[in-house]
């Protein structure tokens, strides 16, 4: 059950951005309206949020998600409706993840901007499994492929393509599963966070995680709009797991201390995942 539980929580974490999961960083990225000192408003990409467990999905299942996003900063709001996920167990210790979410701003009475949103293509390499050893180790290296809002600023905005490097840690207890996660993304930043999940009752659980980013770079645009060079999020969720199939999940955060033009006031997400067993697996075969 605790890989379980640790799977679920990593799904609340990661709609923060579909697949999970992402945060809106201090890299450059900004949404303004009338009050905007330039002239037409834009829209740049944030920094990911990463935070995921070493588990990885039953392999020939697929596990399919659906998140229901709603975010407040100082400058408007922005909806996600949907997110879709989509994971697949590749091999026992190689899962695959895709998501794409289609996505409505609006960022003051004269900037509105929808469209297909950020997208992350991944692979989860699970080096030491952490319900069987000491300490979990899995590396994700991921490509984010941007859209069309987060293009939108031009030339000072990022590159459209973009990879992420995390290491992730996990250890479990009888009741508690800890993880942390570090890395670096291209677009200038480095992350690391931390989080935790554990059962309420037989089928409920709750969640919390913590992530710390700072840029690695200083641009033009977050000088232009004088965004702070790090930040903390926080956030808190819980999920219900109906079967090994169905799943439903919740979670709310915001970020934690200064705000600037692009801190998120408030996050909530609201979503449910389905999984799919395609065939059986040589060792049940085996077993029959």
């Amino acid at each position: 059950m605790g890989s379980l539980v640790s799977k679920w929580c990593v799904i609340i974490a990661r709609a923060f951005f579909p697949i999970g999961c992402l945060f809106w960083l201090p890299s450059p990225l900004i949404c303004l309206g009338q009050q905007s000192t330039v002239t037409s408003p834009v829209r740049v990409a944030s920094l990911a949020f990463f935070l995921d467990s070493t588990d990885t999905v039953e392999q020939q299942t697929i596990s399919l998600g659906t998140t229901f996003t709603r975010r407040q900063s100082p400058t408007g709001e922005e909806l996600d409706i949907p997110a879709l996920s989509l994971s697949y167990g590749l091999l026992r210790q190689v899962q695959l993840d895709f998501s794409i979410p289609y996505f409505r701003a609006e960022y003051g009475p004269d900037f509105q901007l929808d469209g297909i949103g950020d997208s992350y293509l991944s692979a989860k390499f699970r080096v030491l499994d952490a319900d069987t050893k000491p300490l979990g180790l899995a590396f994700e290296p991921t490509l984010e492929i941007l859209g069309k809002g987060s293009l939108s600023a031009g030339d000072l905005g990022p590159q459209k393509y973009n990879w992420v490097f995390p290491v992730i840690l996990q250890k479990n207890f009888s009741h508690l599963n800890l993880y942390s996660e570090t890395g670096y993304i291209t677009r200038g930043a480095i992350f690391t966070g931390i989080g935790g999940d554990g059962a309420v009752l037989k089928r409920l659980g709750f969640s919390w995680n913590i992530l710390y980013s700072r840029a690695t770079q200083y641009t033009e645009l977050s000088q232009l709009y004088n965004l702070q060079r790090s930040r903390v999020d926080g956030n808190i969720g819980f999920y219900y797991v109906f079967s090994p199939r169905f799943s439903i999940f919740g979670s709310a955060g915001r970020t934690l201390g200064t705000m600037d033009a692009i801190s998120t006031q408030y996050i909530a997400n609201l979503g449910m995942i389905v999984n799919f067993k395609l065939t059986r697996t040589h060792d049940q075969r085996r077993d029959k």
